[in-house]
């Protein structure tokens, strides 16, 4: 059930209050499973609920903290729930923007299942080391993230295979690494050839083809080729407000990077009217450092032009 939740708690074509059967039997159990007993003796499984619902329902990642690291003091020591409960710390703490911190979970984690982890705790290996990638990213190393990516494909491929979501997931984050660092045709490259698989495996308005089609974008946009991704930039935008909202921060993200490229096509004030509808300050929880510097570097590109 925990495991389900993730792909429908993110899913941009459900009502917020709509919940799935596994969802209810969640909800359920969190609020009658535990009543009366002391956190510090929950069962794993009781944990596993309570973070289940702090996380994917309610999207509550202090409380996902506070709860995760409990599991980890009260049942640490067990291989598979000390690396579940890393995990969600690893991840309430990358949504709260600590991505050193985050870094330090995921690799509790690592130690804790060994360089060979069995069988049934790869997935758990897995998600720790792929989590990683990103926070090194986040935290300015591409070329940390890049070279731990190279390593981990070839497992995501042999564990999920090669088309399937998560590996597709693993190329899209290390063709960012490859753009980060300034490698931009490189980076283009892998992109064209990841993109026609996640249309035909995903579809064109899935949560995970957005990113490869707007990471792609940039690529080509950093390239001085604006002319070329305009169109595209305009779509995505529209798909995104559609699916996630005006407001959301993948939104925004999609805005000011359509703004960039209304800019560099010789449209200031087209530029401006976009970035106009993207707040200074957003109070949005998974808003990033990163997005806050190059929107303000987009404005004053911006302003120099007017």
């Amino acid at each position: 059930i925990i495991d389900g939740l993730k792909a429908n708690a993110a899913d941009p074509n459900r009502e917020p209050s709509q919940l799935t059967p596994a969802e209810e039997e969640i909800v359920k159990a969190a609020a009658s499973g535990t009543k009366g007993t002391p956190e510090t003796q929950w069962s794993v499984e009781e944990y596993k609920t309570r973070i289940g619902k702090a996380q994917y329902l309610d999207k509550n990642w202090p409380e996902t903290l506070r709860l995760a690291t409990l599991m980890v003091q009260t049942h640490g020591t067990d291989a598979e729930a000390g690396a579940f409960a890393n995990n969600a710390v690893g991840d309430a703490l990358f949504n709260l923007g600590r991505y050193r911190d985050a870094i330090a979970a995921y690799d509790a984690t690592t130690s804790l299942l060994g360089p060979e982890p069995q069988t049934s705790h790869e997935q758990l290996a897995l998600w720790a080391a792929h989590h990683k990638c990103v926070c090194l990213i986040e935290i300015g190393e591409p070329t940390a993230a890049e070279a731990a990516l190279c390593k981990l494909l070839p497992t995501c491929e042999h564990i999920y295979g090669e088309k399937d979501e998560n590996t597709l997931v693993a190329r899209q984050v290390l063709a960012y690494a490859i753009l980060d660092q300034g490698r931009a045709s490189e980076a283009e490259a892998e992109l064209r050839k990841l993109l026609p698989m996640s249309l035909r495996v995903n579809g064109s308005e899935h949560r995970n083809t957005l990113p490869t089609r707007l990471t792609l974008c940039r690529a080509v946009l950093q390239q001085g080729r604006a002319g070329e991704t305009l169109g595209d930039l305009h779509e995505l935008l529209q798909l995104r407000e559609k699916l996630l909202g005006a407001d959301h921060s993948h939104t925004y993200v999609a805005r000011f990077v359509c703004a960039r490229a209304t800019l560099e096509t010789g449209d200031a004030p087209a530029a401006k009217a976009l970035l106009d509808t993207v707040p200074e300050q957003t109070a949005n929880s998974d808003w990033t450092e990163r997005w806050s510097a190059e929107l303000a570097f987009i404005r004053c590109k911006v302003a120099d032009d007017l």
